[in-house]
């Protein structure tokens, strides 16, 4: 009996750690899904487009890179609708098209599908102010610029942009320089 005892034991010994070892896997060995690719491979958009914006802004693979990443925020954004990033996924896209890229047709559309897909969030309020803001003052189309507000104010009345949104329409299709001319004209006793 002492001799199967002995046997026995060098065979637990291994079996033991083998059995523990087998039920723990690293966080690296589990699958990651679909979600977590897609984020995984933004973040390494994100630090190429940002490196560029740090050191070297005026680089040929500045706006080939910005337009990567606009890309791949959209996709996820399409692809996973109901993900909780996916209505910012789409505003920083919007807002890549129409900062980085001058793209501004194309931001205002994804700021409307943002206010449309995703209405009830943040990104929906500032996506609308955001298209009425781009068609004012980056296309000088004020009267496009009108319904953005006003749906803004209509449907989050309760919003921080409100007021600005309201301050807006009150200068909609002024010319800014003329208003600072009458301004200074009026403050000179």
């Amino acid at each position: 009996m002492f001799s199967v005892a002995i046997r026995s034991q060098p065979i637990a010994l291994v079996l033991i750690p083998l059995l523990l070892l087998s039920g723990c896997e690293s966080v690296e060995d589990e699958p990651q899904s679909p979600e977590q690719q897609r984020l995984a491979q933004i973040e390494e958009a994100e630090e190429r487009f940002y490196d560029l914006v740090d050191n070297n802004p005026n680089s040929p693979e500045f706006r080939p890179t910005a337009r990567f990443l606009a890309e791949e925020y959209r996709r996820f954004a399409d692809h996973f609708e109901t993900h909780e990033d996916a209505a910012e996924m789409m505003f920083r896209a919007a807002n890549l098209k129409a900062d980085a890229l001058q793209e501004y047709a194309i931001a205002i559309g994804l700021f409307r599908q943002i206010s449309q897909r995703w209405p009830g969030t943040e990104q929906a309020e500032r996506s609308l102010f955001l298209a009425g803001y781009t068609h004012n003052h980056m296309l000088g189309q004020p009267d496009q610029a009108e319904p953005f507000y006003r749906q803004l104010i209509a449907e989050y009345p309760e919003s921080e942009l409100r007021q600005a949104a309201e301050e807006e329409l009150q200068f909609l299709g002024t010319d800014l320089e003329e208003l600072l001319r009458s301004f200074e004209m009026n403050e000179i006793p």
